[in-house]
C-alpha cells in the first residue's frame, strides 16, 4: 500500500465532470489554488482535513449525505447496548478512514490470480473434474448420485433442447431450455451451477494449450471441447424448462455458441453442481441481513438467493442488494427485480447504480470500470445504505463476480489451475479496507 502522493483519477474524474478547475475547488475550500494543484495532482500529500475539503467542493463525498449517516448512527447508538455502542464507534471510523483513503487510489493486487485469465475455463473443468471423481466413487460403493429433476445424474451431460429466447440487452438474452418432460418441475439447488457443452454434431474446442486446465487424460486425442459454467436463474418450482441469463462476451467461445442457437438446437447440460465453498448450500435465516455486491451479469449468483429466500414464507433476512452497470439499458432483469421489491418491501431493496446516467436520472451513480465498483463509489453506497445498520443487524456480503472484481472489492479466491478456485482467499481490497472481516463476507 503506497503512502507517497499520487494523482487521483476519483478527482480528476470528479473535475470534468462537475466543470471545476483548480480556482474554483479553492475558492471552496479555504485553500490556495497552488496548494489545490499540488494535492489534485499528487504532487503533495493531502491532510484528512484537505481531503475532506476538496472531495466536498466536488461532490465526491458530500456533506449532508456525512451528516445524515452520523446522524442515523447517533440515533441507533442511544438505543444501543455499550457492546453495541462500541461495535457501532469502530466501524463509523473504520468508514471514515476507508472515505480519507480514496483519494490515492489504492487498489488491490495479488500473486495469486496468475490462471485467472482463463478463469472461465479453469472454473467449469474444476468443478466436471470434481463431480466426475464424486459420480466414480458413488458407482463405486453402489450408491450413485441423484439426479436432478429432468437431469441425467451430476457429471453426465443431458441434451436439452432450445425453447425460447428472452433479450434483456443488446448483448444478454436469457435462454429457456426445455425438459424432455414438459410436466417436470425444476428443483434447481441454491446456490449451484451447471455446466455446459456442445453437441457432436456442432461441436465447440478450445484452442491449442488449453488441455492442462481441464478433466482431459494427458493422452487424449483432437482439441479439447469447450465446458463452461452458467448459474441457472429458473425459479424452484418452474415447469418444463431451466433457464441461464447470459451476456455475449467478445471473445467468448461458448457465450457466442449460445448466442447463435436457433429455436430446436440443443446443449449438453450437467447439474445442479455445488461445490463448496465457491457455492453456498443456502439456508433460510442463516443471516439477519445480506448485502450483495454485483454488476451487470454477475447478478445471477445472488438471484438464485434472492428469489429463494423472498418466496419462502418463514424468511427474515433483509437483503440489500447494490446493482452496477454502465447506462441504464444494460440493466438485465430490471423488471424482475423491481417487482420482487414492491412485492417484498420489508425485505429486499435493489438500489441501482448507473456510471453514464442518462438526464433526469434520479437513482445512484458512481464510478464503475467495467461494471466494478470503484472504491470511492463502493464506499459512499455503503455510508448512505449499510453503516447505519452495522449495529443492530449481522451484515453479511455475498459477492460475485470476475476475477477484477472480486480481487478489487474483496481479494481473489484460491486454488489452482487443475481444480480451480473453490477457496475463499484471503480477504483484502475495499471490504477489508472498509473494516468487514473474513466471516462476513463470501466471494462466489
Amino acid at each position: 500500500m503506497t503512502t507517497n502522493p499520487v494523482p487521483c483519477s476519483v478527482v480528476a474524474a470528479a473535475m470534468k465532470q462537475s466543470g471545476m478547475d483548480y480556482k474554483a475547488i479553492a475558492s471552496k475550500t479555504n485553500l490556495t489554488e497552488k496548494t489545490v494543484e499540488q494535492l489534485c495532482t499528487g504532487r503533495q500529500q493531502a491532510t484528512p482535513e484537505q481531503h475532506e475539503a476538496i472531495s466536498k467542493a466536488l461532490g465526491i463525498f458530500k456533506e449532508d449525505e456525512t451528516n445524515i449517516t452520523e446522524k442515523k448512527v447517533e440515533e441507533r447508538r442511544q438505543q444501543a447496548t455499550s457492546e453495541q455502542h462500541e461495535a457501532s464507534s469502530r466501524a463509523l471510523g473504520r468508514f471514515r478512514a476507508a472515505a480519507q483513503r480514496v483519494m490515492h487510489d489504492q487498489p488491490s493486487h495479488s500473486e495469486k490470480i496468475l490462471y485467472q485469465h482463463l478463469h472461465d475455463v479453469v472454473d467449469a473443468t474444476g468443478l466436471l473434474r470434481h463431480v466426475r471423481a464424486r459420480q466414480a466413487e458413488a458407482l463405486k460403493s453402489g450408491v450413485p448420485l441423484k439426479s436432478h429433476n429432468g437431469l441425467n445424474p451430476p457429471g453426465t451431460f443431458t441434451w436439452l433442447k432450445l425453447k425460447n429466447v428472452i433479450k434483456y440487452t443488446n448483448d444478454c438474452s436469457r435462454f429457456d431450455f426445455a425438459f424432455e418432460d414438459p410436466e417436470i418441475v425444476s428443483d434447481v439447488l441454491v446456490s449451484s451451477t451447471c455446466v455446459v457443452c456442445a453437441p457432436k454434431e456442432k461441436p465447440l474446442c478450445e484452442d491449442e494449450g488449453a488441455k492442462p486446465f481441464g478433466p482431459y487424460a494427458d493422452d487424449d486425442d483432437g482439441p479439447a471441447p469447450v465446458y463452461r459454467a452458467y448459474t441457472p436463474i429458473t425459479p424452484r418450482g418452474s415447469v418444463g424448462i431451466l433457464s441461464f441469463a447470459i451476456k455475449k462476451q467478445p471473445n467468448g467461445k461458448m457465450s457466442n455458441y449460445i448466442h447463435s442457437l436457433e429455436i430446436g438446437d440443443t446443449l449438453g447440460i450437467t447439474g445442479y453442481l455445488q461445490r463448496v465453498p465457491s457455492m453456498i448450500p443456502w439456508k433460510i435465516n442463516q443471516y439477519d441481513a445480506v448485502t450483495m455486491i454485483a454488476g451487470g451479469v454477475g447478478l445471477t449468483p445472488v438471484l438464485q438467493v434472492i428469489e429463494y429466500s423472498l418466496h419462502d414464507p418463514t424468511n427474515k433476512t433483509k437483503f440489500l442488494l447494490l446493482f452496477g452497470n454502465a447506462t441504464e439499458s444494460d440493466i438485465i432483469m430490471r423488471s424482475e427485480l423491481d417487482a420482487l421489491q414492491r412485492k417484498f418491501p420489508a425485505y429486499f431493496n435493489v438500489v441501482h447504480v448507473l456510471s453514464r446516467p442518462p438526464q433526469g436520472w434520479t437513482g445512484e451513480t458512481g464510478r464503475i470500470n467495467a461494471a466494478v465498483f470503484t472504491f470511492a463509489s463502493l464506499v459512499g453506497l455503503l455510508l448512505r445504505y449499510v453503516l447505519e445498520r452495522l449495529h443492530w443487524f449481522t451484515i453479511n456480503v455475498l459477492l460475485p463476480g470476475p476475477p477484477a472484481m472480486l480481487d478489487q472489492l474483496a481479494g481473489p479466491r484460491d486454488g489452482d489451475k487443475h481444480h480451480g478456485f473453490t477457496s475463499q482467499g484471503t480477504l483484502s481490497g475495499t471490504l477489508k479496507d472498509i473494516g468487514y472481516t473474513a466471516e462476513q463476507v463470501h466471494k462466489f
